[in-house]
């Protein structure tokens, strides 16, 4: 089962702030003098020496001219619109002199500039931290989203999201082109919704060796060669998903493609459309990795060589070897979804072939999967990018085989819980109101919650353990409390509440019920209106008597089967 429900949409997660050292980088930029630091703290795109201020396009003047290094840092959380543009680029025009840092602390700059946004050195390291780059809603450039070029360095650019960019040059390229002497490294990232609308690389485009570690590009789109990520020298894919990107009729690299030599370790290339191959390199090396499409035009991996290290697993041959699994069945992979860490990861349903098919000694595993973690977690290792734990070795309460394991596996794995202080998930357990907040706002992505100047509740102060998670479904709309102003965070939450929160959660789409599902929640009832559209998407189906029960509470072995179902094809990213 591959991505079954698509009538819901979940909040947008933002990138994971994270702190910074700084000078923390690659090559010549941690060395010698440290950094000069100059935090931005405008938000407006000004040039103005008298205002008192620091905008961003002033700090980038300001590097420019210095001999560097420098490290700007970016206001955390805060949204840049880059609208007075200098000769129709964003930021830093070419002629730099010195090793340049960009610490964004959770920041998005979103450009209105033709020419896209630059970042140049001329005689240093480009690193680039923490940062959302985004031509969303503003009017899209003709070049990437970022374009990024060190003359005589490296580039590293870390737990960065580049999304919904869009370019129409010829030179490809739609959210990222990056160029480093040195090499390029992109880790613990996103790429997403971008386009290249007249040349190859939808996703991001490397014009130098470069490494991808623990990155995410999905949902990307290209004319030609590579529409999740193209290299245009040698690539090396590490722990990474490249899923559900769609390439146009140029060329092969539906979902990656390299014109050196490419090696996938432990990466998940599935789903990914277009005619012509979906994995296209000079000389391809695969060790651990998935490689799957719904449908193959021609062959679904071409390269002059291909090289199999062992325990791949390919829907159509791909030219692998003994030890790995070639013309397999549909490893029932989900839709990409935030799996914990810093990118979405390709899920395995239960019962996937993909499942512990590695020997727990096999020298192809790679150390960490894609969420950071050690490999393998359980007596043997998993296939792609992510490795699945047991869900019967997570909680004392939970074995595997019993009802609702796979779901309570799922939702420690995504982080939407920790379960007890005592080891055990708590599976009869009623879910508290707190508890339910809590969950739907970890499934959201826990994004950045402005602090009100007082409380929405007065039984949840600014204090209170879970207070972030129910001002997030006050401002939401998610919820509105009781009639009397109190969110009542100790009260257990009701079936026919949960599919309330649950169907706000989805934006309330529109939905007209037919014939009641269920006798006890009847047409004009409170939670008609959710609960039907709950039964619709396969949420829920109620109990073995046809009741619903909208008055009783859930239990927390419940809650784990209505998030899984309610995710599940849905991914949790910048859209």
């Amino acid at each position: 089962m591959r991505g079954t429900r698509t009538v819901r949409a979940l909040a947008v997660a933002t990138l994971v702030a994270a702190t910074v050292a700084v000078g923390a980088t690659s090559g010549t930029a941690g060395a010698g003098a440290p950094p000069i630091l100059r935090d931005v703290t405008t938000t407006d795109d000004v040039v103005d020496a008298e205002d008192g201020v620091l905008s961003i396009r002033e700090a980038f003047l300001a590097a420019d001219a210095s001999p560097g290094p420098d490290n700007i840092r970016l206001q955390e959380g805060a949204l840049y619109e880059l609208t007075d543009c200098e000769g129709n680029l964003g930021l830093l025009d070419e002629g730099s002199a010195g090793a340049l840092i960009i610490t964004g602390r959770g920041a998005t700059i979103r450009s209105a500039c033709s020419g896209g946004q630059v970042v140049r050195t001329e005689l240093g390291d480009v690193t680039i931290r923490d940062l959302t780059i985004t031509s969303d809603d503003l009017p899209a450039p003709s070049a990437p989203g970022l374009l990024v070029y060190a003359d005589t360095g490296a580039v590293l650019l870390e737990r960065v999201s580049i999304a919904n960019n869009t370019s129409t040059n010829g030179s490809g390229g739609g959210g990222l082109w990056a160029q480093g002497d040195g090499g390029i490294t992109v880790r613990d990232s996103v790429l997403i919704g971008n386009t290249a609308t007249n040349g190859g690389g939808g996703g991001a485009r490397f014009d130098s060796p470069t490494t991808v570690v623990r990155t995410a590009a999905v949902g990307n789109s290209s004319l030609s060669y590579g529409a999740g990520l193209l290299f245009e020298s040698d690539g090396t894919v590490y722990s990474s998903t490249i899923a559900a990107n769609d390439k146009g009729n140029i060329g092969g690299g539906a979902g990656v493609a390299s014109f050196g030599s490419l090696v996938l370790r432990h990466a998940t290339v599935a789903d990914n459309t277009g005619p012509f191959s979906h994995v296209y390199a000079a000389d391809l090396t695969l060790a651990g990795t998935i490689i799957s499409a719904p449908e193959v035009a021609t062959e679904l991996c071409f390269a002059n060589t291909i090289t199999s290290n062992g325990q791949n697993y390919s829907t159509s041959d791909c030219g692998l070897g003994g030890a790995d699994t070639k013309d397999g069945p549909d490893p029932m992979l989900r839709s990409p979804f935030d799996n914990g860490g810093n990118t979405a990861t390709v899920y395995p349903s239960e019962g996937s072939p993909v499942l512990d098919v590695v020997p727990g000694d096999d020298p192809q595993l790679f150390s960490l999967d894609q969420r950071n973690l050690p490999r393998p977690a359980g007596p043997a290792g998993d296939v792609g990018a992510l490795e699945v734990q047991p869900c019967g070795d997570r909680f004392t309460d939970v074995a595997a085989g019993q009802a609702f394991c796979w779901e309570i596996g799922w939702l420690a794995a995504a982080g939407v819980t920790g379960g007890q202080v005592d080891g055990s998930y708590g599976i009869t357990a009623p879910v508290t109101r707190a508890s339910m907040a809590a969950f739907l706002y970890r499934l959201a992505g826990s994004p950045p919650v402005e602090a009100p100047e007082e409380a929405s509740f007065p039984d949840v102060p600014i204090d209170h353990p879970f207070f972030v998670p129910v001002e997030w479904l006050a401002t939401t709309g998610v919820t509105s409390g009781f009639g009397d102003g109190t969110f009542r965070p100790g009260v257990a939450v009701t079936r026919g509440s949960m599919a309330a929160f649950l169907y706000r959660l989805a934006g309330a789409p529109p939905f007209a019920p037919g014939d009641p599902s269920f006798p006890d929640v009847p047409p004009g009832s409170t939670f008609f209106v959710p609960v039907e559209w709950l039964a619709s998407t396969g949420i829920t189906g109620g109990f073995g008597d046809g009741l619903f029960r909208p008055g009783a509470p859930v239990s927390r072995q419940s809650m784990a089967a209505f998030l899984y179902r309610f995710a599940d094809g849905q991914p949790i990213l910048p859209s």
